[in-house]
């Protein structure tokens, strides 16, 4: 690897990253963290507090699950992710990529992300 790269991979606030049950996307987020600290790079992960990777950590309060009724999850929870994302746009200078994940309306998942395509190729991704 010829650069560090600082990475935000920002998870879905519902579990913590890994998840301690249920939760793929979550385990998909911290294998992501723990790899990319591997290969080096500087990861912040923006999650839930209970969250514990190799990544650094922002956290965001318990998981929603554990704190939340059902009614609060459908009315609540949508508000409190636009409130982390705002977080993550506003210090958008700190990091030059981002991992995002979110379920589809397919319920597949999604991965959004800015890298450059000069860091991309130094990294040997397909670009």
């Amino acid at each position: 690897m010829t650069d560090v790269l600082r990475i935000a991979p920002v998870a879905p606030l519902y579990e913590a990253v890994p998840p301690a049950g249920y939760g793929g996307t979550e385990r998909v987020i911290a294998a992501l963290c723990d790899g990319l600290v591997e290969r080096g790079h500087d990861v912040t992960l923006f999650a839930a507090e209970s969250s514990a990777t190799a990544a650094r950590r922002e956290a965001y309060g318990p998981p929603l699950r554990t704190r939340m009724s059902r009614q609060e999850l459908l009315d609540v929870a949508p508000h409190l992710h636009l409130q982390l994302l705002e977080e993550v746009y506003r210090r958008a200078d700190e990091f030059q990529g981002y991992l995002g994940a979110r379920r589809s309306p397919g319920d597949h998942l999604v991965f959004v992300g800015r890298i450059s395509t000069e860091a991309a190729i130094a990294e040997g991704w397909p670009a």
